[in-house]
């Protein structure tokens, strides 16, 4: 790795932006990260737009090119992580650092292939979308910039955790729900008075969890849990208010509607968080295929294909139908203490994804021919 001469401006990068406690509740820390990106895509000459969208902020760096237009992805956010897990450091072929592998060492990364295409005589049609609310859902970052308008032809999202030569085709879909009971208080003693909101409010789940029984044993398919569930006040009152959150994964949409609508009927006291349909990729799509011959020229490996339970941007972009190739760094300890990435495959990662733009010129000129 000695003769990458990237290398320690990518890793220097992703220190740099570990540094900054980007969650959910440090808004300004959000905002601060956004504008050091800003600053630094500056000098490229590239477009700057920062978008907010519900106070999260995003930032939309764009090369004007000519042809078709790829988008590359990443998001700035992470999750909730304790003072000392923002301080990166490198040791035994590591990154660590609450980030480094979910996703920031990949944002350097995308930073860093960008604005090398910027300085080019004939850049690309070339975006670069940095969010800051993916953890949360991206309902606010990715899903309102494309529910605005904003379209690409195809997006490139390293952010799964299988390794480079693995290429992601489908993720789950994914319903938030609030539910609640009213109920009427009286003293424990007498709970024939009152009317217990818990225990409805728990009737109602085992009634929700019905539907998710025939997925119970299938390795993909349904799945429901119970991520939160409150109500009441003293243990000799009975509860008048109880409510639960539910978290749902879907393998197809029609089943996340015929859930969502069977959970209407049991109870009107539903609040929907957060819905969003599966990602489906076809990998007889061209620009998958381009990307899997810089994948099969950089690792020297067949690529392989799989699915993963969890969700990421890349369902916004599938709804919209355009083609989202979802790899990842091998990386571990993800949303835990002691988390890493590795850093032969963020250089990996650099060479890959400037070998597929540099693809992506020739597949666009193919493309505009053919038209």
């Amino acid at each position: 790795m000695a003769d990458f001469p990237f290398l320690n401006s990518i890793l220097q990068l992703s220190k740099e932006l570990i540094h900054f406690e980007s969650t959910e509740g440090r808004l300004g820390e959000r905002e601060a990260i956004v504008e050091y990106c800003r600053l630094l895509l500056e000098s490229t000459g590239a477009k700057l737009k920062v978008m907010h969208f519900n106070k999260n902020p995003l930032l939309l760096a764009s090369l004007k090119g000519k042809g078709p237009r790829l988008c590359l992805y990443a998001h700035l956010d992470v999750v909730w992580a304790a003072p000392k897990e923002f301080k990166a450091k490198v040791s035994k072929g590591r990154l660590w650092g609450r980030g480094s592998g979910d996703m920031k060492s990949v944002a350097a990364v995308m930073i860093e292939v960008f604005s090398w295409f910027a300085r080019q005589k004939n850049p690309p049609a070339l975006d670069l979308l940095l969010t800051t609310d993916e953890e949360v859902g991206g309902l606010n970052g990715t899903g309102a910039l494309l529910k605005k308008g904003y379209r690409c032809d195809a997006v490139l999202i390293p952010d799964s955790s299988t390794g480079l030569s693995d290429l992601i085709l489908e993720q789950k879909g994914l319903l938030e729900l609030r539910l609640w009971r009213k109920g009427r208080s009286t003293h424990g003693s007498t709970p024939h008075l009152g009317r217990n909101a818990v225990e409805t409010l728990w009737e109602d789940y085992t009634k929700i969890k019905k539907l998710f029984e025939r997925d119970q044993n299938k390795e993909w398919g349904m799945t429901l849990n119970l991520g939160r569930f409150s109500g009441g006040q003293s243990t000799n009152q009975v509860p008048d208010f109880a409510e639960m959150c539910l978290d749902m994964r879907f393998v197809e949409e029609k089943d996340l509607n015929r859930v969502l609508k069977a959970i209407h009927e049991i109870t009107a006291n539903v609040e929907v968080i957060l819905k969003s349909p599966p990602f489906h990729q076809s990998e007889k799509d061209p620009h998958v295929k381009a990307f899997l011959e810089s994948v099969r020229r950089f690792t020297k490996r067949t690529p392989t294909f799989s699915r993963e339970a969890g969700a990421s941007d890349a369902r916004f972009f599938s709804h919209y139908e355009i083609p989202a190739i979802v790899t990842g760094i091998k990386k571990g300890e993800i949303h835990s203490e002691g988390e890493w990435a590795s850093v032969k495959e963020i250089q990996k990662l650099y060479e890959i994804t400037k070998d597929y733009v540099e693809k992506w010129q020739t597949l666009g000129k193919a493309e505009d021919g053919g038209r």
